[in-house]
Formats: C-alpha cells, structure tokens, sequence
C-alpha cells in the first residue's frame, strides 16, 4: 500500500464496488487511516458530531455508526457522554482497530449495500 493519502482514496475509487478488493484495501489502511482524515483537514467529523449534538441531543440515544471504519466519529461522540453506539463496517482491519478503542456497545462486519442484520426501529439515530 502507498503511504500517499489521494493514493489511497484513489484505490477505493478504482475498486468499482469489489469488495474483496475494497476488503483489502482498507485492512491495509487501517493502521494510518485516522492520521490519513485527521492530516486530510476533512471536516466531516466536525460536522457530524455537531448535528449528532443539536438533532439527538441524548447521550443515551442508540446510534448506529454506519460505515465506522476505526471509529475516529464514535471516540468523538464518545467523550461527548455518547455509549449506546453500534457500529458496522466491511473491513476487519478497520474494526479491528475500532475495538481496539473500547467505544462502541456493539460491533458487527456487515456491509452497508447489503441487509444489515439488525432490528427495524432499533435505533434512535444513524450515521
């Protein structure tokens, strides 16, 4: 794998939606992944987080971290009281690192373009 960030973003691009090939990119990406968005200056984390604050507003809301990736959202959330989070992601690096960090109630390897095997109704919020 590149140590390149746009390289990187270049190869899930590329991947035309094959997940073997996104599985492995990302698992690759997942030990430099937070310090990849967090250099990025993507303010997307930002973002959320705010709108998680003024629309759910409830620190014991069940949310689901759709797409978690290493959980750099959920840690966030997290030292905002946030805990009743479920988190989803289709690389094993990824949530690997993610339970690593101890912030979600729950994780599971799912990915998103399929049925994800959780309860109707069972969430207050998903992001």
């Amino acid at each position: 794998m590149t140590d390149n960030f746009q390289d990187r973003l270049d190869a899930v691009f590329r991947s035309g939606g094959d997940q073997a090939l996104l599985d492995e990119v990302y698992d690759a990406w997942a030990r430099d992944y937070e310090k990849d968005i967090w250099a990025s200056g993507n303010p997307q984390k930002a973002l959320i987080t705010g709108f998680v604050e003024r629309h759910v507003g409830r620190p014991d809301a069940r949310i689901l971290d759709g797409g978690c990736g290493t959980g750099i959202l959920t840690s966030i959330l997290n030292t905002l009281g946030y805990r009743n989070i479920v988190g989803i992601d289709a690389s094993e690096g990824m949530l690997d690192v993610a339970r690593a960090k101890g912030c979600f109630a729950e994780l599971h390897k799912m990915l998103l373009a399929a049925h994800i095997d959780l309860p109707d109704g069972s969430f207050d919020a998903a992001i």
